[in-house]
């Protein structure tokens, strides 16, 4: 059998840290606060997009009590909100840890 040189060496250590780096994520590393309409709301994601995301579902949710969790109707809802969040239609307020 074959050793690895130095080349394949290095490579296995840039997956192991690539593994590592991603795998110790946390599903929850930012939360939002937005106001949207005049109403808030909030939420957690990855990253700072995907809290902002969550939270414009969230106040689609609570605009719309009867709409499904996962329905389209929520998730274009949060997709306008986002849209109008980077025109400036609305505030939200992301923090990392």
């Amino acid at each position: 059998m074959r050793r690895a040189g130095p080349a394949g060496a290095g490579c296995l250590l840039c997956l192991v840290w690539a593994l590592l780096a991603c795998g110790g994520s946390d599903s929850d590393a930012c939360s939002a606060t937005l106001s949207y309409e005049g109403k808030p709301a909030k939420g957690k994601g990855k990253d700072r997009l995907a809290a902002r995301h969550a939270a414009c579902r969230d106040w689609c949710r609570r605009a719309n009590p009867a709409a499904k969790e996962d329905s389209d109707e929520v998730n274009g809802c949060a997709s306008a909100c986002g849209a109008d969040l980077l025109f400036g239609k609305g505030t939200a307020t992301v923090k990392c840890k």
